[in-house]
């Protein structure tokens, strides 16, 4: 994948620096799931999490093009389709590479990922705004699927946050997040929700907003 130049990235409409690389991963994620369910208004957040797996487990630059052509094949989408899907992996793919980058101790590095990714997020929105389907479904979820979202998953995010509270005078909210996970999934799918534990880790981190961690 090519680097953006500097000057481009300085006017992507993503361009605000987030506090940490895990904020910024969890932000760019979360809006790429959303609008790859815009573009393909049969699929779900799942459908999107099992599009991105191989990246996550270290797939980057050439696996992109092979995760794309065996999850996209010509025969199932128009040229618009699926040049959104491909920056929609090229954008996880950056923030997968910025997790690396951070963990290997090169914050500049992953700074740098997380900007080419929120530019290419920027030009998702962008693009897919100009198609007339995409902007109706974008409309019309923004206003009945965020109220059905919200009460569906409420009571799973405060169980989240009750789990949550004993661990946070020694645990980070990443690690906090991990050791509730089994059993907020459980709750969840106890309540006919589906979430893989990949899933349920970002979104717990998410759900914990606001709550005060150690500093680890």
């Amino acid at each position: 994948m090519n680097e953006v130049p500097e000057h481009e990235r300085e006017i992507s409409p993503y361009s605000l620096e987030p506090e940490s690389i895990e904020d910024a991963v969890e932000n760019v994620l979360t809006q790429a799931g959303i609008w790859f369910t815009i573009i393909q208004p049969e699929k779900t957040f799942a459908d999107f999490m099992e599009f991105i797996k191989p990246l996550a487990h270290g797939g980057k630059g050439e696996t992109v093009k092979i995760v794309f052509d065996a999850a996209v094949p010509s025969s199932q989408s128009g040229l618009v389709i699926r040049g959104h899907l491909k920056m929609v992996l090229e954008c996880c793919a950056y923030c997968f590479e910025a997790e690396e980058a951070e963990a290997e101790g090169r914050q500049a590095k992953a700074w740098n990922h997380i900007a080419n990714a929120m530019y290419r997020l920027g030009r998702l929105e962008g693009l897919a705004m100009l198609d007339p389907a995409v902007t109706h479904v974008a409309k019309v979820r923004s206003s009945k699927g965020a109220m059905t979202r919200a009460a569906k998953y409420a009571p799973i995010r405060e169980y989240a946050r009750e789990l949550a509270v004993p661990h946070q005078a020694r645990e980070s909210k990443r690690k906090t997040a991990l050791l509730i996970r089994k059993a907020v999934v459980a709750f969840a799918e106890g309540r006919g929700v589906e979430m893989s534990e990949y899933e349920a880790e970002r979104t717990i981190i998410k759900w914990l907003e606001g709550m005060t961690f150690a500093t680890k």
